[in-house]
């Protein structure tokens, strides 16, 4: 079995993974008018913890994951990742889209190796590292598979070895599960949380799912209109099964977080009930 290579614990490095102070990304729109996506973020965000934002669609919780992707920059306030102002994209982070990103032209393994490639990584070293992630994904027997042969659960796991083989300090993901079914989605999360386990990356993860979030994080931070509204702590220990997530603690965080995102219990009991046959 092949070591897992795990993020550098320089001694010089800030203990804050992600820290934002003041963040603000302004758009111009059509006609000139100026729309403020996310206004006076703070944020801090320890090495090797896992969070998820959570927050209504339109809300700013991408554009906040873009801007610490380096992929777009603040229009003020103060952005680190390890203590480093983001000026760009790095290979000290890693991100995962909604959308399907592998390379049709290139097999599963040669996929998960195209990041090892562009580092540099020699062959025999890079084919240890693919073969042991595709491994912990229970993708081997795949490896020399095309994209188009795999569903889309399957290639939701080679994305996620890829990013992971290549080794970034910090994971951003932005609803990465939302195309799935439950079973699929159920399963990645079990994947994703073994790897999170095993390598103690830093992880911001963006979904519109409440229990998805309660789930996977050790914090749930709320983005509604463009600010934090809320940062919870998810106090329970895992696996958070299904019985876990019907305790009257976790049931009251659902409603913590569905009262910022403007839904009311007794409407998601309608909607519950309208699902289950019940007209109501």
């Amino acid at each position: 079995m092949t070591a897992l290579p795990t993020s550098d614990p320089a001694p010089a490095r800030s203990t804050s993974a992600i820290h934002a102070r003041g963040v603000t990304k302004t758009f111009v729109a059509e006609g000139g008018r100026s729309v403020d996506a996310v206004t006076g973020i703070d944020l801090d965000i320890p090495d090797g913890e896992f969070v998820c934002l959570v927050g209504p669609s339109g809300h700013g919780k991408t554009t906040l994951l873009m801007l610490v992707a380096g992929l777009i920059d603040p229009t003020a306030g103060q952005l680190t990742v390890h203590g480093k102002s983001v000026t760009g994209p790095g290979a000290d982070r890693g991100l995962i889209f909604q959308q399907d990103t592998l390379f049709l032209w290139r097999r599963v393994e040669d996929n998960v190796a195209y990041g090892l490639e562009a580092r540099g990584i020699g062959r025999s070293e890079r084919d240890a590292i693919v073969r042991e992630y595709l491994r912990l994904v229970g993708l081997t027997s795949n490896a020399r598979s095309w994209p188009k042969e795999l569903s889309g659960g399957m290639r939701k796991r080679v994305q996620v070895a890829t990013v992971f083989a290549n080794n970034p300090d910090v994971l951003l993901m932005d609803e990465p599960f939302g195309s799935l079914d439950y079973v699929q989605r159920t399963h990645l999360h079990d994947v994703l949380l073994d790897l999170w386990t095993r390598t103690k990356k830093t992880i911001l993860f963006v979904t519109h799912d409440v229990d998805e979030a309660i789930t996977l994080a050790d914090r749930i931070v709320v983005v509604v209109e463009g600010r934090v509204a809320d940062d919870i702590p998810v106090p329970f220990p895992r696996p958070r099964t299904e019985e876990l997530r019907a305790t009257a603690d976790a049931i009251e965080m659902r409603k913590r977080m569905l009262r910022h995102l403007g839904i009311s219990v007794s409407e998601t009991q309608r909607l519950r009930a309208r699902v289950d046959g019940d007209p109501g």
